[in-house]
């Protein structure tokens, strides 16, 4: 069985420098070739994440150098609704739409709107419908006659 061995390499401060001008030089190239917030991003990012290694400094380590650059900090529930209110500036405000075809009057919804809006397993499983189904074809032309009367005097 062949004995894999693990070769460790002891990074020096030297080594952290070069480290971070090889990031700086890939985010400055990948910047000039695109624009906008995610080339912004990596300018940004790689100079907030300087690696460096001070053995004379015994510090904690911050929850931030394990994990490592994120995108976004996770804010506060304070910050989140500031910025939700930031965005909803000069907005309509924000809900359901429905029933209100006339602009500038407020409406609700007619039934008939509610109604498209109901599940067809619902609708299928009311007696209305179950009633038709059952209902004899001599039932069914008087109902279709009747409909067709009613048509023609509502003028369609």
């Amino acid at each position: 069985m062949p004995v894999s061995y693990i070769f460790l390499q002891i990074l020096t401060p030297a080594d952290f420098a070069i480290m971070n001008e090889l990031r700086m030089e890939a985010a400055n190239k990948s910047s000039a070739q695109g624009s906008g917030l995610a080339a912004k991003r990596k300018i940004a990012g790689p100079e907030g994440t300087k690696l460096s290694w001070n053995p004379n400094e015994r510090t904690l380590l911050a929850e931030s150098d394990i994990l490592g650059p994120r995108k976004k900090a996770k804010a506060d529930y304070a910050e989140r609704i500031e910025s939700i209110q930031r965005g909803r500036e000069g907005r309509e405000k924000f809900g359901s739409s429905m029933g209100k075809q006339r602009s500038g009057v407020a409406s609700s919804s007619t039934n008939r709107e509610k109604n498209r809006q109901k599940p067809l397993m619902m609708v299928l499983a009311s007696s209305a419908v179950r009633g038709k189904k059952r209902a004899s074809i001599r039932d069914k032309q008087k109902r279709l006659r009747a409909h067709m009367e009613r048509a023609k005097k509502a003028g369609h």
